[in-house]
This record gives structure tokens, sequence and C-alpha cells, in this order.
């Protein structure tokens, strides 16, 4: 049965607006709750801890990621999938199926693909085929439509999709599971982005109220019980969210004593820190997340020409490879044939057309 046939069968399935949403689901679409829910038990149970599974919705919140993934994601899908013979000679006829799909615009297909091959290690397309040629017994590959992870899992070897509510079960050889370069940001990257939104967060208040740490010193001879300490210094932090809370009036007995400004320089390194781990968890230059290598500072006389080299070379063609090999399969396409990604517009700068692609 064809992805045509699973359709039809669903009282409705969500095409845009299922990568849309604001949230997603756990950081695997292999790790279900199931696999995760046992180990925020035994944390929360012997450690004390709150563990939260990381989302992309939070990931793509820190600046440094959503600069990374706009320029893999939107870069690649920008450029053309093109079909070649075993003799690198571009197929004559294309697959229709790459540059037409009555699912979903097929460059944003290949952009959301990505997406999830960024964040989820995973990505799942559902397969249309056509009638079985008679001599090989191969089915064509009509058309294809990207599943957002939400909406899928592995069960005991199966793939799983919910289709208008329901759970259905996809038969084999009517989909393509494409594995990524590794398990996905969401997993390898967790730490970094759960330190990153702690840090955003407190980088944040710290605008609301940028005075550095401060001790409030008590010089009276009466000694000051715990109730009343808390007042005064909830009544201090009151007067400086004040849009006023510049200048104010320290009553006798007390002193207000600033201790240096450690925070600062934190928030500053720190978040080009985050920035850098990022880009190395996307295997991209740092100069290209604005991210400096060298104390914060901007070395862009010399890192411009690398970066540019390193990007095409190794960040863009590592992310396509995913996508590339799983067209390439004899499943896919006929023996001898496979598929890679145009990037011969990215030699030169972009007059404003883009790549030429096929209607």
């Amino acid at each position: 049965m064809g992805l045509l046939s699973w359709l039809r069968l669903a009282s409705a399935v969500d095409r845009y607006a299922e990568t849309n949403q604001a949230s997603r689901a756990l950081a695997s679409p292999f790790a279900g709750e199931s696999h995760l829910a046992p180990a925020i038990n035994v944390a929360a149970d012997v450690f004390g801890l709150q563990v939260v599974a990381v989302t992309r919705a939070e990931a793509m919140s820190i600046p440094a990621v959503a600069r990374g993934r706009h320029l893999i994601a939107d870069v690649l899908a920008r450029q053309p999938l093109v079909a070649y013979g075993n003799d690198g000679v571009r197929l004559a006829e294309q697959p229709a199926f790459l540059t037409r799909s009555a699912y979903f615009p097929p460059r944003l297909r290949t952009l959301w693909t990505i997406d999830d091959l960024i964040f989820y290690g995973w990505s799942l397309w559902l397969l249309d085929l056509g009638a079985a040629d008679a001599r090989s017994g191969r089915a064509p590959i009509l058309d294809a439509l990207r599943i957002d992870p939400t909406k899928w899992r592995q069960v005991d070897g199966q793939i799983v999709v919910k289709l208008g509510g329901k759970d259905q079960v996809i038969p084999p050889g009517t989909y393509l599971l494409i594995p990524g370069l590794d398990e996905g940001l969401l997993r390898s990257g967790a730490r970094t982005i759960r330190g990153a939104r702690l840090l955003e967060e407190r980088w944040s208040a710290r605008v609301k109220n940028p005075v550095p740490v401060t001790e409030i010193r008590y010089t009276g001879e009466e000694d000051l019980d715990e109730e009343e300490m808390r007042d005064i210094r909830a009544s201090y932090i009151a007067a400086r969210a004040d849009d006023d809370g510049t200048v104010m009036v320290t009553p006798r007995g007390f002193e207000v004593h600033a201790h240096g400004d450690q925070a600062l320089e934190l928030f500053v390194q720190g978040r080009n820190a985050v920035s850098l781990d990022i880009a190395r968890f996307l295997d991209m230059p740092a100069s290209l997340i604005d991210a400096s290598q060298v104390n914060g500072s901007s070395i862009d006389y010399e890192n411009n020409a690398i970066g540019r080299s390193s990007y095409y070379d190794l960040t863009l063609r590592s992310w396509a490879l995913p996508l590339e090999e799983a067209l390439s399969q004899d499943d896919v396409l006929p023996r001898g044939q496979y598929v890679q990604f145009d990037l011969s517009a990215l030699a030169t700068p972009d007059a404003g057309t883009g790549p030429a692609l096929e209607d």
C-alpha cells in the first residue's frame, strides 16, 4: 500500500502546520516516553533533580543555534537535488519527485528534512509508489512526504505514524528512513542548550537591573533578625526595579557596596563560549555565527576566507551527505544512479536569482 492510500485512510494530515509547531517531541523520535521517563524518575528520586528534555523550540531560542540552523538548512534547500548516472553525467530525465510534489513544496521538504537531521538525527519520508516494473519488480517513487518528528516513532522495529489522530504501522518499502550525521543536537548538545538558556535568562534579568552584585551592609548597633533582613533586601530590590531606581536614599545605619562586575564579563564571554560550542556541534566555522576563538575579539581579516572555504567544503557537504546517500539507494533510484546536491551556484556570489531549478 503506497503513501497515497495511507493518506486517504486518514481523516487529515497536518501538512503545513506540523512544521510550525511551537514545541516538538523529545530529543529523538526513537527516545519515546517509555525510554526517557525512567531516567527522569530516577534523577528526581535519587538526586532531587527535575530533568526536562530539551525541545527544538528551546534550542531555536538560542541565537547561535538559530543562526547555524539557517546557514545549513536554508542554504542547502535552495540548491537543486540532481540525479546522475554511473558515468557521472546528469540524467536527461530527472526523477519527478525531486522537484514536484502534491503534498508539500519540494524545497521546503528538503529544508525540514535537514532540520530534522540537525535536531533529531533522523528524518522520515512516506512514499507514494507507482506500479512495479515487471522485470525488476521495483516500484518507482512518484511522490514523497516528510513526516514531522512528533508524528512518528519506532516500535519493535516498525515505523508507526500518527495519521488522522490514529497510529498506523507503515509497511516496509513505503517509507524512507534517513539517518543523520549523529544522534542530533537535542541529545548531543542538550547540556549546552540548557546552559545557554540559563545564560540568556540571567542576561535578560541583568538588562532589567544592570547593577553589579550588591551587598547591603548594616552598621547599626542593634542586631537585625532574619525577617527584618529579608524585608530590607526586598525593599532594595523593589526600588531598583522602579523606573526611577537609579536614584535611591540609603537609611541611616546601612551602606550599599557594589562588588565588581564579574557577571557582565561572564555574560560576554559565556555567550561567546556557547556560540563556539554550537559551531562545533554543527561542524561550522565559528566566525559564521559571530563567535570568536580568541578572547571574544574579532579577527575577520584572517578568518573570512578560511571560514567560507570550510563552510562550503565541510559544513554544507557534510550535512548534504545523509540526504544524498538516502536518495541514492537502489530501492529509491535504479542501480547505478545516484543523487547529489548541485552546489555549483555557491562557488560565486549570488546575483539575486539563485541556482537554476526545474519547475
